[in-house]
Order: C-alpha cells, then structure tokens, then sequence
C-alpha cells in the first residue's frame, strides 16, 4: 500500500492495540539469545511478569506520551545496538531497557514530563527510583548523550517501516525492517568514513 504523506497523522490514526503490537514485534526482533549474568539480574532483579505488548500498552497508557515517542525510543534502541560495543536486547533486560529509552524519548519531545520517581510507579512499582536513575544515566553515557532523533531520520524511519493496512504483515513490521531502515537511515548514511565515529566501550554487563 501507499504511504500518506503525513506519516505523523498515520501514527495518530493506527489503533492504539496495532501500535502497540507493532512496536512490541520491534522489540522482539532486536532480542538476541544473549543472557545477563547472575550479578546482573541479582542487582535489579527479572523483569516484569507480563507480555511485552500488554507492557508497552501500559506505558503508552499510563506515561500519557505522544505516540510518537514510541519509534522514537525503537531508534534510540537501535542506535544503542549499532554503536556501542557488547550491548544487546534479551528477554532479560529489554523492558527496562524500552522503559529508559521511552523516558529519554518523552524528555526531547515534551516540555512537562514525569519525574523519575513517577516513572517507577507507572512501571508497576517494578524498579526502585534509584534503579531507574542509574539505568538512565547508563544509558545516556552509552549513547555519548547524542539521543536527538532529527525530523528528518524520524520520517524516514516511519515511511520505510510503518506498515499499510495493504501489507500482509499488518500491524507488525516486515520481517526485513531494520535492514531496510539502515539501508536509509540518514545517521548511518551521513557518517564520514574518513573520520568514524568511535564509541565508548561499555561493559555488556549493563544492558
């Protein structure tokens, strides 16, 4: 099918339970068969005992963020994958690694946003503040603090993997969407070869 050319009315236009299964397969895709250390998961515990999809519903929900938010903490995920060394999505750590990128999404688009200690509550009372505050401060060091997703990037990512109702995969994603969006993707297109960028090692242990 054909892509509107607004793609920011598309977003708000799909049925809340299609975004959220489409984002939920995103993350899917993303996770390795990678398991976190025992030390790891002694610090901050399993994740949260539901679905992934009931889980980004929940956030949407209840962190009463603007959609967009959604792809914008998918990008910020990708981004983490792509540059830092060692750092992986498992089913060990990929709600709380979406949770700090949709924080970190909510804080560029919003100019009122939740405290941490809001989050921590909104998140099912499932991470400590303190918890969420570390993973935040962890996630934007990995990131060298370069989390500002362009309109342009943005655009480009929603009309390369949001789906048409005409796809047959709809609402999820193609199975091909993350080679097809870094086939595209202006942050990885722009990069000078010359001059590559060099990301701080960080230990795998984190994420």
């Amino acid at each position: 099918g054909s892509v509107p050319l607004d793609v920011y009315q598309w977003l708000e236009d799909m049925p809340a339970n299609d975004l959220v299964r489409w984002t939920a397969q995103m993350l899917r895709d993303m996770i390795t068969p990678y398991h976190l250390s025992s030390r790891q998961l002694n610090e901050f515990g399993p994740e949260p005992a539901t679905s992934l999809a009931e889980y980004v519903k929940h956030l949407l929900t209840m962190g009463d963020v603007p959609r967009v938010c959604l792809p914008y903490a998918v990008i910020l995920i990708l981004d983490l994958l792509r540059t830092v060394p060692g750092a992986f999505l498992c089913r060990a750590n990929v709600y709380r690694v979406f949770l700090i990128a949709l924080i970190t999404g909510s804080k560029m688009l919003e100019d009122s946003v939740f405290a941490i200690s809001s989050w921590a509550v909104i998140s099912f009372h499932h991470y400590k503040p303190e918890t969420l505050a570390f993973l935040e401060l962890e996630f934007l060091g990995s990131l060298e603090y370069s989390v500002r997703v362009s309109r342009h990037r943005m655009d480009t990512f929603l009309r390369t993997v949001m789906p048409t109702r005409q796809d047959p995969s709809y609402p999820r994603p193609k199975s091909s969407w993350r080679d097809d969006f870094a086939q595209v993707d202006p942050a990885i297109q722009e990069q000078v070869p010359e001059y590559p960028y060099t990301p701080t090692v960080v230990s795998r242990e984190t994420f």
